[in-house]
């Protein structure tokens, strides 16, 4: 699980780290489709936590993103959100 300590953050800037989270990801993976392919959920997750701590650099949810790895639901969590 990925949460973010920062519970003053609205809505829409988390949707807005999210969008650029999935933008990288997404080309990254159009880029090395066999490394996305072949990893397991561990390493996507590691992967994910990566990309969000660096685009949250400059923003409202800088040093705020943590990994908790483990069977959790949702996977992402921001404000309660």
């Amino acid at each position: 699980m990925i949460v973010s300590s920062n519970i003053a953050a609205e809505t829409n800037e988390f949707e807005q780290l999210l969008n650029k989270t999935t933008s990288y990801l997404e080309a990254d993976a159009r880029k090395h489709p066999n490394y996305y392919l072949s990893m397991e959920w561990q390493a996507l997750e590691k992967d994910v936590y990566k990309e969000l701590v660096d685009q949250s650099r400059g923003g409202i949810f800088e040093n705020t993103i943590e990994l908790h790895s483990g069977h959790r639901f949702p996977d992402i969590v921001a404000n309660r959100y």
